[in-house]
């Protein structure tokens, strides 16, 4: 994915997102991955969505909406 998007960060949302060890997985398996493939770039950072679970509502609702017609306005929590 980093290959077409040159991503800075990767935010994952929804239910699972809930599961720090899966963050970590996914971290772990990063980094091995982009050690042993230079091509791919920088490393992007993966972290918890800010929307944590309501990911896929907000998403879904945003989709409803014609464009323009709706702002989410929200203050970013710092996840550690």
């Amino acid at each position: 994915m980093n290959l077409i998007l040159d991503a800075e960060r990767i935010a994952i949302g929804g239910g699972i997102s809930s599961e720090p060890i899966l963050i970590e997985y996914i971290r772990k398996y990063q980094r091995a991955i982009y050690e042993r493939n230079e091509k791919y770039g920088s490393v992007p950072e993966i972290r918890q969505s800010v929307f944590r679970n309501d990911a896929n509502l907000i998403g879904a609702l945003q989709l409803l909406q014609p464009p323009g017609d709706i702002k989410f306005e929200y203050e970013a929590a710092t996840l550690q």
